[in-house]
């Protein structure tokens, strides 16, 4: 039944999307919401949790756990064959964010965890540890978690085959812009701040890339995340100090 769904979700994606265009390893990134007529691209560390909770909000009227919400949003294996043939007309968006401030906030936000530094290094959560941690990456980290491996990598599209790219660092304005050119209602006072289940995760890396970044270690992401940097249309230049960049 699996193998079939692949095939039919197979033809539907390249038919409309086109032939090559499709990043099938990354098939399983998708996460399908058939009553509000969306699907979203989820890339870890981009507001995944929060979207992800305010789509089921939305699908249910209720505020679910994050890890509830997660596992209830439908994946294609999870769809019928008459959903997956829907996803010809679907709503396609995707949010990508700057790697500078990515990377930060995976690593201030996973090595409060002891699980993590037991299987991935006891990386302080100073900038000391950070640029350890940097280092590590530039040896041999870098595809070990998919919370700070590349963007790219969990990207079922090209950029311009999504119906909207969302910017981290603009999550609310174009998400506000989203929901209003598909005259949908939404709770949009969520992204204002974190959902109760999720206070834990937040990390204001953003603004605390000058506290953690030297020339040096930014030189080290701007080379580890060059594909990045570049498909997803940010600079590599490091962002000044008064950039206003948020989040």
């Amino acid at each position: 039944m699996k193998y079939l769904k692949f095939i039919l979700l197979a033809a539907v994606l390249s038919g409309r999307f086109g032939v090559g265009a499709v990043n099938w390893k990354a098939r399983q990134s998708i996460a399908t919401y058939p009553s509000l007529g969306l699907t979203y691209n989820r890339i870890k560390k981009n507001a995944n949790t929060t979207v992800v909770t305010m789509l089921r909000e939305m699908t249910t009227g209720r505020v679910e756990g994050r890890k509830e919400a997660k596992k209830l949003s439908q994946r294609y294996s999870d769809l019928t064959f008459a959903q997956i043939w829907a996803l010809r007309q679907t709503f396609f968006f995707v949010v990508v964010r700057n790697p500078y401030s990515r990377v930060l906030s995976a690593f201030l936000e996973k090595f409060q965890h002891d699980s993590y530094h037991k299987k991935f290094g006891a990386f302080d959560r100073s900038p000391a540890g950070f640029a350890a941690f940097l280092e590590w990456l530039g040896s041999d980290g870098l595809d070990k978690n998919y919370h700070w491996d590349l963007q790219t990598k969990l990207l079922l599209l090209p950029l311009d085959k999504y119906d909207r790219v969302i910017r981290f660092e603009s999550l609310k304005e174009d998400m506000t812009s989203m929901f209003a050119s598909l005259g949908m209602s939404a709770p949009l006072h969520r992204l204002d701040g974190l959902y109760p289940t999720d206070v834990n995760k937040k990390t204001s890396a953003s603004s605390r890339l000058h506290e953690f970044y030297t020339p040096r270690l930014a030189g080290i992401v701007a080379r580890l995340y060059a594909t990045d940097f570049e498909r997803l249309g940010y600079s590599p230049d490091f962002p000044r100090q008064d950039s206003g960049e948020g989040g």
